[in-house]
């Protein structure tokens, strides 16, 4: 982790104490993620990762995500982070993201309700950095350290498996594909 954690830091231009609540809450979110499904994160990719479970454990990480998932928190600053926050919250709040996949579904497939959950969990992800101070030029580039990072420890089918299961992923391994 703190090789990590120092790649964050470095790349991103976060301090560290705000780094690590950082990777605390998105490890805390991708974990709550995979908890619907089969796919085992602690012994995937947290038994890679020495001090992981400290970061998560942390009453900040807890608290930032269980608000991005609950929609309290907001994305972003002035009129148009706050606009988005007030939609995000109605389309939670209403179930329309959800009636949204049940319409989709039939027609489209399995690709739109991924579609929608990627959606879904992008702006979650979103809204844990924005609560945490973090623009989104250094989420993005944080979420491109994490995942490259994780691709050097991690074996591909166990990366593929990772963004089979959180849709939001997908855009960032899909990305480090495309270069290779």
């Amino acid at each position: 982790m703190d090789k990590l954690l120092s790649l964050v830091c470095s790349q991103t231009g976060i301090d560290e104490p705000t780094a690590k609540k950082a990777l605390g809450a998105l490890l805390r979110f991708l974990k709550d993620q995979t908890a619907k499904t089969d796919f085992d994160f602690d012994a995937k990719i947290l038994a890679h990762l020495d001090g992981s479970k400290s970061l998560m454990d942390d009453d900040t990480a807890k608290e930032v995500v269980e608000k991005a998932e609950t929609g309290e928190s907001s994305v972003g600053g002035g009129f148009i982070g706050t606009a988005f926050s007030l939609v995000w919250s109605l389309l939670k709040t209403f179930g329309i993201l959800v009636m949204l996949k049940q319409l989709l579904q039939p027609i489209f497939g399995d690709y739109a309700v991924k579609l929608i959950d990627g959606f879904e969990e992008g702006a979650e992800i979103a809204s844990i950095f924005s609560s945490l101070g973090i623009d989104r030029s250094q989420g993005m580039t944080m979420m491109h350290t994490v995942v490259d990072f994780l691709k050097d420890k991690l074996d591909s089918d166990t990366m593929d498996a990772l963004g089979d299961q959180i849709p939001a992923l997908k855009v960032f391994l899909s990305e480090g594909k495309k270069k290779d």
